[in-house]
């Protein structure tokens, strides 16, 4: 069970938007997220087949796998298993080349504390699913965003300890206190690992060649 204490309706999506707009102000960066809380890579499917892209955009970012694993360690049908998951993920970037100019896979990251769930086994096979999300990205000549390492090091700076329980209030992690969804920390890590990868692929030195620069995540 979740307490649903507050709703919040831009995340890193906003955060990728706002610091590539101050870092490049004479482009016209537009965001538009797709993000539907509790979605799974079926769902995430299901809204790349079904969104118009419109012009289509210069990058399309997909993000997805946390709760195709968390459905499964709570027995609910929605899960998605791994072979499905990775289905699914191949058939969404293909339904997004072309509407893209460069494609980006978002890997889930490590979940925090949570009460009567063996976060190691959960994290486990998150990474499992990441590996599964690399090479799909890598088929489709997509970039891998890999925000697990950046997650866990900087969760342990501020005290968090993978495998050992903490306090439902403790604020020493990037998750908030049901250890899955993420603060406005963990929001702004993962949108500071996407600048950095599309500064890296030169999607925005290409961008500055052109009048306006669509961002459009596609997240759980």
């Amino acid at each position: 069970m979740v307490a649903v204490t507050q709703w919040r309706h831009r995340g890193f999506a906003h955060a990728v938007t706002i610091t590539l707009q101050t870092r490049h102000p004479s482009l016209d960066i537009e965001s538009v997220n797709f993000a539907v809380g509790g979605a799974t890579s079926s769902d995430v499917l299901a809204e790349v087949r079904a969104t118009d892209p419109g012009q289509g955009w210069q990058v399309a970012v997909v993000g997805c796998g946390t709760n195709d694993v968390w459905l499964r360690f709570q027995q609910r049908p929605e899960g998605v298993p791994i072979d499905a998951y990775e289905a699914n993920l191949r058939a969404a970037l293909q339904a997004l080349e072309p509407h893209a100019q460069t494609r980006a896979v978002i890997a889930a990251p490590p979940i925090g504390w949570l009460p009567g769930i063996d976060t190691d086994r959960v994290n486990g096979e998150l990474a499992r699913y990441n590996e599964r999300a690399r090479q799909v990205a890598f088929d489709a000549d997509a970039c891998f965003i890999d925000v697990w390492d950046r997650f866990m090091t900087t969760g342990s700076a501020l005290g968090w300890v993978a495998g050992v329980a903490a306090a439902a209030a403790t604020p020493a992690s990037l998750w908030r206190a049901d250890g899955v969804h993420l603060s406005d920390l963990g929001d702004h890590l993962v949108a500071e690992e996407i600048v950095r990868c599309l500064t890296e692929a030169a999607v925005i030195d290409h961008a500055l060649t052109t009048d306006s620069t669509r961002i459009t995540p596609e997240r759980e």
